[in-house]
């Protein structure tokens, strides 16, 4: 899934993260100032305030690759409770 920045949400220009290869005409991948034309192929997300918002899934008849989200952090309640369970356990007691 392509991630919109908030100023695309706001109406503003955007720019949209696709593989270059997905752009490449005849063989020959776009440089920086080239003008570029595509299809996209998509589903609504939601509509709020007369907008519709669409989540492109496809670029030129093919399917956009998807992206894993960075796993979280473990927050500070977290380090505590797998510090706790590591000592109960008499993990690294050299046991």
């Amino acid at each position: 899934m392509i991630d919109m920045p908030p100023e695309a949400a706001a109406g503003g220009a955007t720019e949209f993260p696709i593989p270059t290869p997905m752009l490449a005409l005849e063989g020959a991948e776009p440089m920086e100032g080239d003008e570029v034309e595509f299809t996209v192929k998509g589903t609504v997300s939601r509509s709020e305030n007369g907008k519709t918002f669409v989540t492109p899934t496809e670029v030129n008849g093919q399917p956009l690759p998807t992206e894993k989200a960075p796993a979280a952090e473990p927050s500070e309640d977290d380090m505590r409770a797998m510090a706790e369970d590591a000592d109960s356990s008499g993990a690294g007691q050299g046991y």
